[in-house]
């Protein structure tokens, strides 16, 4: 009895310490295993991080931390002063107020005709850029980014949230330098409602600018143009009045 529970214990015994030995073998893999991984992916971040560096010091082209727009002081403070103008008194008064909207733009420069009419949500960049004739409109939520001159001929109409732009910035130049070419609309030329014509056009006389159209050549007389780049689609024909009766 007393020789098979000796046996029996032994037996007990060795196969704890086969357990035991087992559990340590895995742990100590376990634990390599998981240094490991950890060390492969530290590794990893830092081969991704070293290696967007390279790539961006190799590929960077741009200096934009030395880009200089080159206005004057003078001109920062005409458009501050314009910007609190054009934000308060400008900005809220009647629709019907077109006379004292066009007396606020020639405080500051604007050349306007007497007849000439600009909507108070209409975003003028620098009023002594812009020129109005007889009976030419710039409706509501224009943008006028006159960096340059903006011409406006007589009965020339901009409709709704259209884009008279400029300005832009030269893509070749490592510092994106900004660049500027006047624009001009010829008489009775119509820019529908969110059109883009962009800097150095020329919208000839009569001519109409489709609705969301992007113009960034000029457009002949008389032509209807649209789409993204514009093409001509269209002649325009003004058809007489008939006679009453």
């Amino acid at each position: 009895m007393l020789s098979m529970w000796g046996k029996g214990g032994e037996y007990a015994r060795e196969d704890m310490h086969d357990r035991i030995r087992d559990q340590s073998v895995a742990s100590h893999f376990g634990y390599a295993g998981n240094r490991c991984a950890s060390y492969g992916a530290l590794v990893n971040r830092l081969q991704t991080v070293v290696c967007r560096n390279l790539m961006e010091e190799a590929e960077t082209k741009l200096g934009l931390d030395q880009y200089a727009h080159g206005m004057s002081a003078r001109n920062r403070l005409g458009r501050l002063l314009w910007k609190v103008v054009e934000g308060t008194l400008f900005r809220f008064s009647p629709a019907p107020a077109h006379g004292w909207r066009r007396a606020l733009l020639r405080l500051f420069g604007a050349t306007l005709s007497s007849s000439a009419s600009v909507y108070p949500t209409a975003r003028i960049w620098a009023p002594w850029n812009l020129e109005m004739g007889p009976h030419s409109c710039i409706s509501w939520g224009v943008d006028c980014y006159c960096v340059d001159k903006i011409r406006l001929g007589a009965q020339t109409l901009v409709s709704q949230h259209a884009r008279l732009i400029a300005a832009s910035h030269d893509i070749g130049h490592p510092r994106f330098s900004l660049i500027h070419r006047p624009i001009n609309l010829g008489s009775e030329s119509w820019i529908c409602a969110y059109a883009y014509v962009g800097m150095g056009v020329t919208v000839g006389q009569g001519a109409v600018v489709a609705a969301t159209a992007t113009v960034v050549k000029d457009v002949e007389p008389w032509t209807i143009v649209g789409g993204n780049p514009a093409k001509r689609i269209g002649t325009r024909e003004i058809h007489n009045e008939r006679d009453p009766g």
